[in-house]
């Protein structure tokens, strides 16, 4: 371009397709840079849910680590599955019965008192007109491609972006409370840090209330005035 650039200088002439086709290349550039750049802002936001996501599922994550180490080094995870089917258990339990119906008493609370007519206008046949679940899951098509990754748009994580807002909100008005609720009882400000985490719990909130609890303790220890000896 440069090069074109210098004929037409050493020419002394403007060509007015070369003009057009600059100013088309630069709109285009422009466009694609404009994309590129709402692109990137909803990448952004959508790696900003995940990070969040994972920052509030931690603890979860790592309790069914824990849960997975200590099952596996009790071995309970080592019994095989019973290999017998349903249609087995049910065949066996019929003949089970069977075979103990022979030798069953009689009492008069097996017998049928009841008359034939009184149940004439009684629907006696199955209800057919559902089909089986199993029937309509093979009717189905098979899945295409159900294991492909696919990232969401900013759109599609906004719902849970909004979801994890409502929570910490919750969270923190139920964490003001809690502290004021303390501070009530316990008769003046909590100016021992080591007693937060036993008077809160163990939970995932209860860590995060422990945290904000210890800062709020921490800032409110350094606001009181102390007194000075003269």
């Amino acid at each position: 371009m440069q090069f074109r650039a210098h004929q037409l200088q050493v020419v002394g002439e403007t060509c007015p397709c070369d003009e057009a086709w600059v100013v088309a290349r630069d709109e285009q550039r422009h466009r694609l840079g404009e994309s590129l750049d709402a692109r990137a802002a909803d990448l952004q936001k959508i790696d900003d849910a995940r990070a969040w996501a994972l920052a509030h599922t931690a603890v979860t994550r790592a309790n069914a680590d824990a849960a997975r180490y200590l099952i596996a080094e009790r071995h309970a995870d080592d019994i095989p599955e019973p290999t017998v089917t349903a249609q087995e258990w049910l065949t066996a339990e019929r003949a089970a019965r069977l075979e103990d119906d022979v030798h069953r008493l009689i009492c008069e609370t097996d017998l049928d008192e009841h008359h034939t007519a009184d149940q004439a206008d009684v629907d006696t046949a199955p209800f057919t007109d559902l089909l089986d679940i199993r029937e309509l899951a093979a009717a189905e098509p098979a899945p295409a491609a159900e294991d492909d990754v696919r990232i969401p748009t900013a759109d599609e994580a906004q719902p849970a972006l909004d979801e994890i807002t409502a929570h910490e909100i919750l969270d923190a008005d139920e964490l003001s409370h809690d502290v004021d609720h303390d501070d009530f009882h316990d008769g003046g400000d909590m100016t021992d840090l080591a007693d937060v985490p036993s008077c809160l719990g163990s939970s995932p909130l209860s860590t995060r209330r422990q945290r904000s609890a210890a800062r709020t303790a921490a800032d409110r220890h350094r606001a009181t005035p102390t007194a000075t000896s003269h």
